[in-house]
């Protein structure tokens, strides 16, 4: 396996400031990584506050909250599976390219990664507990 390595002219970057930055403006570009050696790069940046649990290779890798402009990255694993209690307050970019976010805020929704693609998982279907006591079904 050949890698290749281009140079990246250095630059100065500004003071850092003291001023809390707004939600989706970024204040050093970072470069794009669109693969890894061995899987795939996934970055999940969050919009406001939501819940994440994160599978990767059949192991439990992070499970908790992320707040507004919170960042957390996976690379490297064969496959991984992300749930989310907020699916329009998380960003995601997959190997390089803007998903976006996974539906509307609030909603639960769960996206699968594999080296090569990724699957957003319809949302389960909600049956009104109201229409299982009119059917006698309780």
């Amino acid at each position: 396996v050949t890698a290749q390595v281009s140079a990246i002219a250095p630059r100065v970057l500004p003071a850092p400031s003291t001023e809390k930055p707004s939600v989706g403006l970024a204040t050093v570009q970072q470069p794009v990584v669109t693969t890894t050696v061995n899987g795939f790069r996934v970055q999940l940046s969050a919009l406001e506050r939501t819940w994440l649990s994160i599978i990767a290779d059949g192991q439990q890798v992070f499970s908790g909250e992320l707040d507004a402009a919170q960042t957390r990255a996976l690379e490297g694993h064969e496959s991984a599976r992300i749930r989310t209690g907020n699916a329009g307050g998380l960003s995601i970019t997959f190997n390089g390219k803007q998903i976006g976010v996974l539906g509307p805020r609030g909603q639960i929704r769960t996206v699968v990664f594999t080296k090569d693609n990724y699957r957003v998982l319809a949302p389960a279907p909600e049956t009104a507990f109201s229409a299982l006591i009119q059917s006698g079904e309780y």
